[in-house]
């Protein structure tokens, strides 16, 4: 029986073409997948993010309770220059300990939605013990790959930070009373200011490095410039981002807990019960903080998933729609049929 030809080769396109999922898609269709899966895996998605959230919440706790708070304190010391050198400790302080934590849980959350996404899109199996073998394989380098983007945009601040640190050894050089430690600490808050916002741009660049380690093996610097590249808009009927959306719908939906939550704590005094069953303040402080926060902990539990699948079915959308990656894929399809 002839297996091959232009007919039978039309009619395998054909099947394997109504099958594949993987395509140019729009905004609202990528948004729609990503709903599809999140709705139909989401409870093993949500018992496989508790872990990561709360990494991540407890880098947000840190922050919010000891960076946040401090960053403005002058414990010991009265001079700006003393300002600004405690300043320098807690903001490296803060970058040292809340950085590991958000790209652990981060990289955990990715590993698996790309997974996820990778086996939906190419038809695969969803094979959840497999899932878990496989993201536990990929979760160092999803981390390494986070922790370059992160270093990639938090150079900036770094940069910021290291121009405030000159205005406290410049004090030590030229003395208290010299006027140019002040000009160099302002210099430095503004820089910093800046570098936040060239930061937060940054992130957008390399929003893709986690698959693009993952999925094509390509780390370092040609990762970000591949990030880069596939982020940039196509020429080809480019429709615009669904990234966006899926970042709105994570600070909507942190609204409405928050909200909601908030007037169940005004009603019932958690915070105040639970932080009245120990007795050392620093406890109680963190007690208060934790319980004041356990909105965004639920926000970050039922949304990261959900704004990480968007960016994983993005990602093999853009190589789609820029390479024809989903052609590759019907001709993978096409030849194993012929076999």
């Amino acid at each position: 029986m002839r297996t091959s030809g232009p007919l039978t080769d039309y009619a395998n396109y054909a099947v394997s073409a109504s099958a594949t999922r993987l395509r140019p898609l729009s905004p609202n269709e990528i948004l729609t997948y990503a709903q599809f899966l999140y709705r139909t895996h989401g409870l093993e998605i949500l018992k496989r993010s508790i872990t990561p959230s709360i990494y991540l919440y407890a880098a947000v706790v840190f922050i919010l309770t000891f960076v946040i708070p401090r960053s403005g304190e002058n414990q010991f010391g009265r001079g700006t220059q003393d300002q600004v050198l405690e300043f320098l400790i807690v903001m490296i302080l803060g970058l040292l300990v809340s950085i590991p934590l958000i790209t652990i849980g981060l990289s955990m959350i990715c590993t698996l939605t790309t997974e996820l996404a990778r086996r939906w899109l190419h038809n695969s199996p969803i094979d959840w013990p497999e899932i878990d073998i496989a993201t536990q394989s990929m979760f160092w380098e999803g981390w390494k790959a986070l922790t370059y983007a992160m270093f990639t945009a938090f150079r900036w601040v770094v940069l910021g930070l290291l121009v405030t640190a000159g205005a406290g050894l410049t004090s030590v050089w030229l003395g208290p009373s010299s006027v140019v430690p002040g000009i160099i600490a302002i210099i430095g808050v503004i820089a910093v200011l800046a570098a936040i916002g060239v930061c937060i741009f940054e992130l957008t660049r390399v929003i893709f490095i986690v698959p693009i380690y993952l999925i094509e093996g390509i780390t370092g610097k040609a990762s970000v410039a591949r990030s880069r590249h596939l982020v940039k808009p196509s020429k080809f009927a480019d429709t615009g981002s669904p990234i966006g959306t899926g970042f709105t719908t994570f600070i909507l939906v942190s609204i409405i807990l928050y909200i909601g939550y908030g007037t169940f704590e005004g009603l019932f005094q958690l915070s105040d019960r639970a932080s009245q069953m120990v007795s050392v303040p620093l406890i109680q402080v963190m007690i208060r903080a934790g319980v004041a926060l356990l909105p965004g902990l639920l926000a970050v539990l039922t949304t990261l998933p959900y704004f990480a699948m968007i960016i994983a079915i993005a990602y093999f959308e853009r190589r789609a729609r820029k390479e024809g990656y989903d052609i590759e894929l019907l001709i993978q399809q096409m030849s194993r049929r012929r076999r």
